[in-house]
């Protein structure tokens, strides 16, 4: 019989709102800057889904985490929460539902403008083959 083999992946879904300032802000250097663009959102809420691949294509929910600004305060606290869960947890991967093309530039965006270090899942790191690579890697082993 073969060894059943596992997976355990951190699914991250941060949710955005538009903030006005920052368009305004943006609009200033891209003058066709609107709404959509990433760097006018604001992080309002974030969750954490824990699941489990195994080899065989079962799926094994885990732990759900969640922040928003009404619990927290702001968007800096629901980063630094986000931010500190991931650290605590660093062995396991990230998939994002956004992916590279929103939800990890408007949390590098808020790592900046608050001064956190990224965790080391949102880090591009060398000899890991980016970012990118290591994303996409992990989103096809759970298919």
């Amino acid at each position: 019989m073969a060894r059943l083999v596992t997976n355990t992946y951190l699914a991250v879904d941060p949710e955005f709102a538009w903030d006005e300032k920052l368009c305004g802000d943006h609009r200033a250097f891209d003058r066709k800057s609107n709404r959509r663009a990433t760097a006018a959102h604001r992080i309002s809420a974030a969750a954490v889904l824990e699941f489990t691949a195994g080899d065989h294509g079962e799926v094994s929910a885990g732990a759900v985490s969640s922040w928003n600004q009404h619990q927290w305060g702001d968007e800096q606290a629901v980063v630094a929460e986000l931010f500190n869960y991931l650290s605590q947890h660093q062995n396991l991967p990230v998939l994002t539902f956004g992916g590279l093309g929103k939800d990890i530039p408007v949390l590098v965006l808020a790592a900046i403008a608050y001064e956190m270090p990224l965790p080391f899942q949102l880090r591009d790191q060398l000899g890991r083959n980016g970012l990118h690579q290591y994303a996409r890697t992990a989103h096809c082993r759970t298919i």
